[in-house]
């Protein structure tokens, strides 16, 4: 596959920081696509409930999401420019996923929920691949980080739970370079 690299980070955080992200992360407000797209004039799709936009609306969380990423993953050697978000999918969602692609050169996914081996990000050869026929499956392991092409097709699989204290959180970066 050309261009296809997903890197993978299991303990992403520190457990002071995890706990630290999880407590702040409950007591931001989450809205639902109609909303946020209303609120926040937001153009892009989805299932679920996400955050306003942390780099700009809760500047604390991001920065300690984007001082973990600058010291795994080289942002600081390009300019980049990009967005956070914290997102919520719950089971009744799984029927909204789809296969997609991001239009950024890279993509983040941290999964901040409780361990779900039935839940994770599947990554596709092509956007017209049907959703069983995945290239690589990475299982949702909480604080396990993916940093990702994001223009390679994926999709988000076993969304679970039914409110915020028991859903799939999950921290979606998308970076551009400049």
């Amino acid at each position: 596959m050309n261009n296809y690299y997903v890197n993978l980070y299991d303990d992403f955080f520190d457990e002071i920081t995890l706990r630290t992200l999880d407590r702040k992360l409950k007591q931001i407000e989450y809205y639902d696509c109609p909303t946020h797209k209303q609120k926040f004039k937001s153009t892009n799709n989805w299932p679920g409930l996400r955050s306003a936009e942390l780099i700009d609306y809760h500047p604390k969380i991001s920065e300690i999401i984007l001082q973990r990423l600058s010291n795994l993953y080289p942002f600081n050697t390009k300019k980049f420019i990009g967005t956070l978000f914290a997102h919520y999918r719950f089971d009744r969602n799984k029927e909204n996923d789809w296969i997609h692609r991001d239009p950024v050169d890279t993509g983040v996914i941290i999964y901040m929920s409780d361990t779900n081996l039935k839940s994770g990000t599947n990554f596709y050869e092509n956007e017209d691949d049907d959703i069983e026929n995945d290239c690589l499956s990475i299982k949702y392991v909480k604080n396990r980080a993916l940093v990702f092409n994001g223009n390679k097709p994926h999709a988000p699989f076993g969304s679970f739970g039914n409110d915020i204290k028991n859903g799939r959180l999950t921290i979606n970066g998308f970076f551009q370079s400049k």
